[in-house]
């Protein structure tokens, strides 16, 4: 995903996302868990949002799934003004399942994660 130089001087970008939930099992809400954010970026919400993010996380938007239910959105990332352009490294995006607060262990947890590459684009 790149992220590019908007008019207060800080570089945002959209990265869409698409949700499946295969499970059976009763949950609150899906919450995703990003890893290995470069310096000065974050998440900055979803689009759209019913739930707040922060900064290295976010609830997936809608509540609760049903099974064999999919969703799309964007995730919003944002970097300071003063990163340099050009590959700013891989992120992971790690999907939980949450019970009123608790993380509930996933028979598979390998098929919720997903990584993407993030880029700064040049101002000029």
């Amino acid at each position: 995903m790149t992220l590019t130089r908007q008019e207060d001087g800080s570089y945002q970008g959209r990265l869409p996302v698409t949700v499946g939930w295969a499970g059976d099992t009763a949950h609150e809400y899906l919450s995703v868990e990003a890893t290995g954010l470069p310096a000065g970026v974050v998440i900055w919400g979803t689009d759209p949002q019913d739930a707040p993010s922060f900064f290295t996380n976010f609830v997936v938007p809608g509540d609760r799934f049903m099974t064999g239910e999919r969703r799309s959105f964007d995730v919003l990332l944002r970097a300071e003004p003063e990163t340099t352009p050009g590959d700013l490294g891989t992120v992971s995006f790690q999907l939980g399942t949450q019970w009123y607060g608790n993380t509930v262990t996933d028979a598979d947890p390998a098929d919720n994660t997903a990584s993407f590459t993030v880029r700064v684009a040049d101002a000029a």
